[in-house]
């Protein structure tokens, strides 16, 4: 048999036609890992252009998009301290959730990021 570089590998003595059909030349070895690296480079580069023209459109809503992200920062830091799961075991306590629609949509959105 041959191994991916064309050299001969042992093989089993009924194997031997199937050996020298499915030798692969050095070249074409090569040819096929070009290709696969510039078809890379091309995909990658066409979509970091992208990425930098979407970016550079949406420069305009960049304080809106800080402001956005500082808000998501905090729930994250919050959810990881515990608060909204504290906050839902006291409104649990307190309140009969089941009898009260807005109780219940409050531990509804509360609840959302401990699930």
């Amino acid at each position: 048999m041959a191994n991916s570089l064309g050299n001969q590998v042992a093989a089993p003595a009924g194997d031997q036609q199937q050996v020298k059909a499915s030798r692969v030349g050095r070249w074409t070895v090569f040819l096929h890992a070009l290709f696969f690296v510039l078809g890379f480079t091309l995909v990658f580069t066409v979509l970091g252009s992208a990425a930098g023209l979407l970016g550079r459109s949406l420069n305009v809503y960049m304080p809106v998009i800080q402001k956005l992200g500082a808000i998501l920062l905090v729930i994250f830091a919050l959810t990881t301290l515990g608060l909204f799961r504290w906050l839902v075991n006291q409104i649990t306590a307190r309140v009969d959730v089941s009898q009260n629609p807005a109780a219940e949509a409050l531990v509804s959105v509360l609840n959302f990021p401990n699930r």
